[in-house]
Parts: C-alpha cells; sequence; structure tokens
C-alpha cells in the first residue's frame, strides 16, 4: 500500500521531471513512435533503487503514450470492457471544434510514421467511418 507521504513524494519527482525534461506529450512515444502523454519508468533494475515506491532518476524515464505505458506496466486497461464499448459509442458522432482540429494538425506536422502504421491508422478510420454509417441508418 502506497502512504499519502509516498504519493506526494512521487508527484512531487514528476513535477521537477516535467520541469527538468519537459513534458512527455511534447516528445513521441519511445515505442510506436505517436504522441507522447505520459512519462514512464523503464524497467531498470530495482535493486539499484531498493525499496523505494517509484525511481528518482530522470534518466530512467520515458515518454510513452497511455496505451504503450499501460502495456509496458502490464496494468491493461483502467476501464471494464462494458464501460470502454460505452465510452466507444458516446465517442461516436462526436465532432471536434475547429480550433482543437487545427491544434492537433500543427502538433503533427512534419511527423512521419512508418508504412504499418499508416495502413492501421487508414484501417481505423474506415473502420470508425462503417461504424457512424451503421449508427446512422
Amino acid at each position: 500500500m502506497i502512504t499519502p507521504e509516498q504519493r506526494r513524494a512521487h508527484r512531487v519527482f514528476h513535477d521537477h521531471l516535467r520541469k527538468e525534461r519537459g513534458p512527455a506529450s511534447a516528445q513521441t512515444c519511445v515505442d510506436c513512435g505517436g504522441p507522447a502523454k505520459e512519462w514512464s519508468w523503464n524497467g531498470g533494475s530495482l535493486e539499484d533503487y531498493g525499496s523505494k515506491t517509484f525511481v528518482d532518476d530522470f534518466d530512467q524515464y520515458e515518454p510513452r503514450c497511455q496505451p504503450c505505458h499501460r502495456r509496458k506496466d502490464g496494468t491493461g486497461f483502467t476501464h471494464s470492457p462494458e464501460t470502454r464499448e460505452k465510452m466507444r459509442v458516446a465517442k461516436l458522432g462526436t465532432h471536434q471544434s475547429p480550433e482543437h482540429r487545427a491544434n492537433i494538425s500543427a502538433a503533427l506536422k512534419g511527423k512521419t510514421y512508418s508504412e504499418e502504421r499508416k495502413k492501421n491508422m487508414s484501417e481505423g478510420r474506415k473502420r470508425a467511418q462503417e461504424r457512424r454509417e451503421q449508427d446512422d441508418y
């Protein structure tokens, strides 16, 4: 069980990590190359760090997107399959504001993807379009 003091120390460490290395969101995910969201411990040897609840060494953290971070930690998803499905359905048909889309475009400008990643993104867009069309009828 993590104590409140350990939780505070962890939060303070991450604040310092962001000040030292910048926000993870300004980086690319070290695993998939997509936009990162969180700083993730790279899994170095815990023997070097004793029984700490986190490793307080900036070099031991890498930027990762949330799915890759969960996959690396082995925690999987934070929501049940039923909740994820409800969230997916609720998101269908929602449209982003022009400002939001412009911010996304600016962040991705000049970004390159592997051919496999491009293919997966294209297939995902096609599946989403098919779901939207099915829900319209």
